[in-house]
């Protein structure tokens, strides 16, 4: 026996269900038990005003650091709607909201600089972006994504009191979702995370096509042969968003032959991540994946590089696999 000295074990764990069993209370009864309810409307909007209202408001020109206010209260109220509208079915099983969704959202706002947003509209549509990226990617079907536009549309009028540049109202379902996709970040041109203009120079279909053009250029890569449509463009675009965020990490859920490797690999390459996969061989069991992990480690942890884990279901051997991830 040994005799474990000044330590506290403190635990953590979430209700049962979604493969997490239950505890016996042979296990619960050395612990002191405290239950954490899901915040509420309040306590959420006190938590984020809290940190967008701080951002905003560190040199930023006005009005912009008024309406830190508005995307609180657009971003909880929206949240609301979706836990209790968008629930999860047999088939929608991942319609599962919380507030790391919401935390992503500030996450994103908080990427822009006080050099490029400098009127408010630039950041209302960066706000509509973000939520667009945490939430809306997340609607498998046109009813879904229809019902969630048009809320934002609707949160939009109520909330905030900016209007389109040039225009007479505020932002329209037509100038938003029906138009130019909304794409932000820094692969597009530019030196912060700003919109595409599709108005000033090149096409963003040009631009994609020019960055393939440039990975097939490396030596010792496959070449790849893409025809980038404005689905596969905002595919890449929510791809290299995801990887330069920290602890990013993305579900590609697809047919197969739909692109989902191939516009990972080239959205790595256009963020400058190094595209780390597994090989699989005759014998490929557990303690070769963690050889593979240990290596990709390697690579992070010594020489320093960023890297991007590509990892598809043909290498889930085994379910242990999906724990170490």
């Amino acid at each position: 026996w040994k005799n474990i000295i000044r330590t506290v074990l403190v635990s953590a764990a979430a209700p049962p269900g979604g493969g997490r069993a239950n505890m016996t209370p042979r296990f619960t009864r050395h612990f002191n038990v405290i239950c954490l309810p899901s915040p509420d409307e309040e306590t959420m909007t006190k938590i984020f005003s809290s940190i967008c209202g701080g951002f905003l408001g560190k040199g930023f020109r006005d009005p912009i650091p008024k309406l830190a206010g508005p995307i609180v209260k657009s971003t909880v109220e929206l949240y609301g709607l979706l836990t209790r509208t968008m629930l999860p079915t047999p088939t929608k099983s991942h319609y599962t909201f919380n507030l790391r969704d919401v935390s992503k959202v500030f996450q994103g706002i908080l990427q822009a600089d006080v050099y490029s947003y400098r009127v408010p509209e630039q950041v209302t549509r960066l706000w509509v972006h973000e939520v667009c990226r945490c939430f809306h990617d997340r609607l498998v079907d046109h009813q879904d994504r229809s019902w969630f536009t048009r809320k934002v549309c609707k949160l939009l009028m109520q909330n905030f009191a900016v209007r389109a540049a040039g225009q007479s109202s505020t932002f329209t379902h037509q100038d938003l979702f029906e138009g130019h996709p909304l794409v932000f970040g820094n692969w597009v041109g530019g030196s912060g995370y700003n919109e595409f203009d599709a108005k000033k120079g090149r096409s963003l279909e040009r631009i994609c096509i020019g960055k393939v053009d440039e990975f097939n250029d490396e030596p010792s890569r496959s070449k790849m042969d893409l025809v980038f449509f404005k689905d596969a463009i905002c595919h890449l675009s929510r791809v290299a968003r995801i990887m330069q965020l920290p602890r990013g990490n993305a579900l590609l859920v697809g047919l197969g032959g739909s692109g989902r490797q191939s516009l990972t690999r080239l959205a790595a390459y256009i963020v400058e991540y190094y595209c780390y996969e597994i090989e699989l061989s005759r014998g490929f069991d557990y303690s070769a994946f963690q050889e593979h992990i240990r290596q990709m480690m390697k690579i992070a942890a010594v020489e320093g590089r960023p890297v991007a884990f590509l990892f598809t279901e043909n290498q889930i051997l085994e379910e242990r696999f999906l724990e170490d991830v």
